[in-house]
């Protein structure tokens, strides 16, 4: 006796065909673009956030940060400077914003420039093998990038020898 395995696609999708041992999870807190601004020495875009000093006094720092995905009015961001309960200032004035529960969303590690960078993906079709995923979406990936084959092994940032 013989068999053999037939999948039936009945909807075609096109895009990345990427395996699931790639896609891992990670947290993100949620901020709405009004709050972002331009400053430090460079013309990174980043958060005003409010701290105490040593010595209990107010301070206003700027943070610099990596946008990771952006919806019509939010940035997701997950930097080391942050935390749930920062309290983020609108540089607009207005009302300030705490944050709270971070949102969590499915990428992969990205290792082009040797390092690893965690990028976003949008899954269109998975089973228990692989995933394909939309090709050219913002802060995502595209045809040719290099990724980690099983996202659990690494860390953001890792230098990854190859």
């Amino acid at each position: 006796e013989r068999f053999i395995d037939v999948e039936l696609m009945l909807a075609k999708q096109e895009g990345l065909k990427i395996s699931n041992s790639s896609i891992v999870s990670k947290d993100f807190y949620v901020v709405p673009s009004t709050y972002f601004t331009h400053g430090g020495n460079s013309n990174s875009r980043g958060l005003l956030v409010e701290t105490k000093n040593e010595d209990g006094e107010t301070i206003k720092q700027f943070i610099a940060t990596n946008i990771y995905y952006s919806s019509e009015e939010s940035y997701y961001v997950n930097e080391e400077g942050l935390a749930a309960g920062t309290k983020v200032i609108n540089p607009a004035g207005g009302e300030n914003l705490v944050l709270s529960a971070p949102e969590s969303l499915q990428g992969v590690y990205n290792i082009n420039k040797g390092y690893a960078v965690f990028r976003i993906i949008d899954i269109l079709y998975q089973n228990e093998e692989y995933a394909i995923i939309a090709r050219g979406t913002d802060y995502g990936l595209s045809q040719y990038d290099h990724i980690a084959l099983d996202g659990s092994l690494v860390t953001e940032h890792e230098i990854i020898a190859q």
